[in-house]
């Protein structure tokens, strides 16, 4: 909150200087927003109970991939904006906006095996041991099932087709200090824009819930913190329709990760923005 006081103060502290050449304008922007994150690769070795009276098994290695598939979300965003006027045809402008982003993935994870073969272990009190490796095996480890090994469908695991596990859900409110140079294009209505913005996080709640699988249980639904200050770069085209009316579509992409050290996810929007001049009359 701090941050955002001492921020907000330094805005207005500059719109403060410069009102002589300035215009105010309403904003209002709706976006569509999608997250992503890089694909992981993993190896694991895992067991799959064959006879239990032999106690044979089935030893995969198996390399795992895990993706995720995006579902696009609405956001919106609403608040004022200040042109400073430096040239005839270049604007540094500044605003100050309340926005809220909804973001919503699916990770699939795809299992292949790369060689198989049958060996029998040894019951021990705590897992299981294989004595031509000499390594022990216990429930902890990346062995599916429980500490009993019960059978489990290889085909569920195995296969070309990505199988969805887990959806992970965020939802944040922030207040935002777009910064950006905007050029107009001579005799044509319309200007391009490019620049940067600090996102402050105000209220949040990021969760990710598991899917059911008829193969292992779930685990318990977890939440995640959201970083508390975010930056994002945006460019964008607009075309005034009339003196007072400006329309323009943005694109806007996140530089860091909307999780806290957990895992690296961005998001990016595509908007429309229209924005109304506020006449100077108006302005005490």
């Amino acid at each position: 909150m701090k941050k955002i006081l001492v921020t907000t103060f330094i805005f207005f502290s500059i719109i403060a200087q410069a009102q002589k050449k300035a215009a105010w304008q309403v904003v209002f922007e709706t976006k569509a927003i999608f997250s992503s994150s890089p694909d992981k690769n993993y190896g694991y070795t895992d067991f799959y109970l064959i006879d239990s009276a032999s106690n044979l098994f089935k030893k995969y290695n198996s390399g795992y991939r895990y993706s995720n598939i995006n579902r696009t979300k609405l956001g919106v965003s609403a608040g004022i904006r200040f042109c400073n006027i430096i040239t005839k045809n270049i604007n540094l402008t500044i605003g100050a906006l309340i926005s809220h982003y909804s973001a919503e993935k699916t990770n699939t994870r795809q299992f292949n095996s790369l060689d198989s073969t049958q060996v029998t272990l040894q019951r021990t009190s705590i897992g299981w041991y294989d004595p031509v490796t000499n390594k022990s095996f216990y429930s902890g480890q990346p062995v599916f099932g429980n500490s009993t090994f019960y059978s489990l469908s290889q085909q569920f695991y195995f296969g070309s087709t990505p199988r969805s596990y887990s959806i992970d859900k965020v939802n944040f409110t922030s207040f935002e200090i777009p910064i950006s140079i905007e050029y107009k294009i001579k005799e044509s209505g319309f200007s391009i824009s490019g620049g940067f913005c600090p996102i402050f996080v105000m209220q949040s709640s990021a969760e990710r819930s598991y899917l059911p699988n008829p193969e292992i249980i779930p685990p318990a639904n977890t939440t995640y913190a959201i970083t508390s200050l975010l930056w994002q770069l945006d460019a964008g085209i607009s075309y005034n329709v009339n003196q007072k009316l400006q329309i323009g579509f943005n694109y806007k992409r996140m530089l860091n990760s909307i999780l806290d050290n957990v895992e690296i996810i961005r998001i990016s929007s595509f908007g429309f923005h229209t924005r109304f001049l506020i006449p100077k009359n108006h302005i005490k």
